[in-house]
């Protein structure tokens, strides 16, 4: 069934990538399944269709007589298999993929009439069913009606290619093939009319509507009243012990390391964090910052609802969007506007976004968009902490604390270093296994495009394939007459060259462990935790300006939390941890204070580090050694250390973005070259499919370009020309 129908109530759905998503998957399952089951549908329109010989008989015994005499490739599966499965594709995908937007639409409009809002009933289920079920089969009641047919009249064919077995003994068969009995208009007995193909479509049509309506609206009203019945359950668990118990573990655990609610920091009576409260069926409930979070389709919807008040600007920043729009929404509430809209079941965080409240605001939610997923849990403080200091909830600083070890940060990163060590070897930053399946891929079409530079042909799986020219067909060209390109006219089956055939047995095995790697890691992907830091640039602030952002990335890089910069085409910037400031001043120096006692602790390990042992002799050198100074040393210079790690790991990666499109652009220009010219294409042809995969070249690489962000656009154009020289380079030699 369609993802939308697991999916209702999540929140707003892309609408044309889900429907895409619903059609293609509900077209593979009907391929898939009708693939399988086509011998049985055969047997079961032979014996229908089978003559007084097997009257009286039983199925079975047919079965075995066609088994014996005709096998079940040529019995039961050849017949009319491609005609099935392409018209399963067309009822099956358009019935379960267009079921969901039916639904939705009629859904839509009973709401509009009056009706429940938000909520499909039976009747608006098997109206859908019956609009998505008629839609699919009439679309593909040619090709049921070209199934059925060659089904019906298959038997053995003899030696003169005329039918030994089956109901048209002695005749010819009528199509050779589907495409034939499409094209020929002959399925019917109108004369051969392009109509004829719909005949019988009505019946067709009826009995799919009716089906489909029956089995979706049945399947989705149970699955809705079994899902409100567990979610009544979880709301009577949850009333009976508060929020669920994965909060109460992770919240329980770290209070009981916390110190009392003030402490004494630096002489100074301070108060420790304070989570948010939310009210459930009369009891205050305490939600720690782990799960004040929200999913990235929430963020999206959030965007969208403020672009359409008039008052918002496309310059507005992040600072911006909360003063307008984020404190009105949460006035009074107590809570942060994620855990507001989370209420009734707070999201536990899976990824802890930094990011500078400078920044314009819809260039930070695409810039989340091409980073995470849209499912994934987000911690994001402007939309997490409460801002209005109202006195209905906590203040900013209350909620921040006096101390960097109980801050939401790292409250957060701490708890997904726990869900990480939880998951062991399934934890996101394992992600060579994530990258394997595209570079096996791309290193197969490289090797493809070489061999068939060093070899000459097309390469099959045991022998070499080359176009050859009919003998006496004079070629005309750019060269010399009777010597230039002309259009090669058939096939010759080659040998391959001992030298060929290690390449060819590489492209094979490279693709077939890029496809098997991609299977493995999809059936293993709900196991998969992805908890992570993600750190973003933009062009308003530089990101070692921004002290918080700095500091977390070093908190990160202590726990072991896998740090990211977001896919974006700002700059990390470059400077040192002593410049990077902050907006609060007293945030800044609890920071530093941070920073120097790190360092400090650093210090009296008494390690024989380089790093200390330089340090203390500058400080020797200046004319003696100032323990609080060398602390502060090493600590900045820790910081910056983790910093470059996190900017070098960019920069990696915009390495791998490279070496991607350059072998992707090498390999496809390279094989339509060389194509082209095994073939022996006129020169029009082959200027137009070389400027065809130049165009479709520059496409691929602008999509890895935009998913990635981590290129300038004047990257596109050069390694865009890159290839396209090493294509004619290619062109000259061959």
């Amino acid at each position: 069934m369609p993802a939308a129908m697991a999916s209702r109530g999540r929140g707003r759905p892309v609408k044309g990538r889900e429907l895409l998503a619903n059609l293609t998957a509900s077209s593979l399952t009907g391929m898939i399944t009708s693939s399988l089951s086509h011998p049985m549908d055969t047997l079961k329109c032979r014996w229908q269709v089978a003559g007084k010989p097997w009257q009286g008989q039983h199925l079975t015994d047919f079965a075995r007589a066609l088994l014996r005499e005709e096998g079940i490739s040529a019995g039961l599966w050849r017949p009319g298999f491609l005609a099935n499965v392409m018209s399963m594709a067309w009822c099956v995908g358009m019935r379960n993929g267009l079921y969901p937007t039916f639904r939705d639409g009629i859904g839509k409009l009973y709401t509009i009439a009056g009706g429940e809002p938000g909520k499909a009933g039976p009747s608006s289920m098997f109206c859908a069913g019956l609009l998505s079920g008629c839609s699919g089969y009439l679309v593909a009641s040619p090709l049921l009606q070209v199934k059925t047919q060659m089904q019906a009249e298959a038997g053995k064919l003899g030696l003169d290619g005329l039918y030994a077995s089956g109901l048209h003994v002695g005749l010819a068969p009528t199509y050779s093939s589907t495409w034939q009995a499409l094209a020929s208009h002959s399925c019917g007995s109108l004369g051969g009319s392009l109509r004829s193909l719909w005949r019988g479509a009505g019946v067709i049509v009826a009995r799919g509507a009716a089906l489909s309506a029956s089995q979706l609206m049945a399947y989705d009203q149970s699955k809705t009243v079994l899902k409100e019945r567990k979610e009544k359950g979880i709301a009577t668990a949850m009333q009976q012990n508060g929020l669920p118990h994965a909060m109460e573990k992770s919240s329980d655990a770290q209070n009981a390391q916390e110190p009392p609610l003030s402490e004494e920091v630096g002489g100074q009576r301070s108060l420790r964090a304070c989570p948010q409260r939310i009210v459930r069926n009369g009891e205050t409930v305490e939600v720690w910052p782990e799960h004040w979070g929200m999913t990235m389709q929430q963020i999206r919807e959030l965007m969208d609802d403020c672009k359409e008040d008039a008052d918002w600007h496309q310059d507005n920043s992040v600072r911006d969007m909360v003063k307008k729009h984020i404190l009105p929404r949460t006035a009074g509430d107590g809570v942060g506007y994620a855990l507001k809209i989370n209420h009734a079941m707070p999201l536990e965080v899976e990824v802890l976004v930094s990011h500078s409240w400078n920044e314009n605001a819809e260039e930070f939610v695409e810039t989340l968009e091409r980073t995470v997923y849209p499912n994934e849990v987000l911690f994001v403080c402007a939309f997490a902490i409460y801002q209005n200091e109202d006195e209905a909830g906590p203040s900013v600083m209350q909620q921040i604390g006096c101390s960097m070890k109980n801050s939401p940060f790292e409250r957060v990163l701490r708890h997904i270093q726990d869900r990480g060590l939880e998951a062991g070897t399934w934890w996101w930053p394992r992600r060579f296994f994530h990258i394997l399946p595209g570079l096996c891929l791309l290193m197969a079409l490289e090797i493809f495009m070489i061999s068939q530079l060093l070899c000459g042909g097309v390469p099959g799986m045991d022998c070499l394939f080359k176009l050859e020219h009919a003998q006496g067909q004079r070629c005309g060209g750019w060269r010399s007459a009777g010597h230039g390109t002309c259009l090669a006219t058939h096939w010759v089956r080659k040998d391959m060259d001992p030298m060929c055939k290690p390449a060819f047995s590489a492209v094979w095995g490279f693709a077939l462990v890029g496809f098997g790697i991609s299977l493995w890691l999809h059936c293993v992907k709900h196991r998969v935790y992805y908890g992570r830091m993600v750190a973003v640039p933009n062009y308003q602030d530089n990101l070692y300006q921004r002290l918080w952002c700095v500091y977390e990335i070093f908190m990160a890089s202590q726990l072991k939390v896998y740090v990211s910069l977001a896919h974006t085409l700002a700059p990390a910037g470059k400077c040192t941890a002593r410049t990077a400031r902050c907006s609060d001043a007293a945030d800044e120096a609890r920071i530093r204070r941070e920073i120097e006692a790190f360092g400090a602790r650093c210090v009296h390990k008494r390690s024989s580090s380089v790093t200390n042992n330089m340090v203390r002799d500058i400080f020797a050198a200046e004319g003696g050694e100032h323990p609080r100074a060398l602390a502060a040393e090493v600590g900045y210079r820790r910081v910056d250390a983790a910093i470059r790690w996190t900017t070098s790991r960019a920069q990696r990666e915009w390495l791998w973005v490279m070496v991607r499109i350059t072998l992707l652009g090498t390999a496809l220009q390279g094989s339509v070259t060389i194509l082209s010219y095994s073939m022996g294409l006129l020169r029009t042809y082959f200027a137009l499919g070389y400027a065809l995969a130049f165009l479709v070249y520059m496409v691929l690489m602008w999509s890895i370009l935009r998913r990635t962000g981590c290129l300038q656009r004047k990257h596109l154009l050069v390694l865009g020309l890159l290839p396209f020289c090493l294509g004619v380079i290619c062109v000259c030699l061959a």
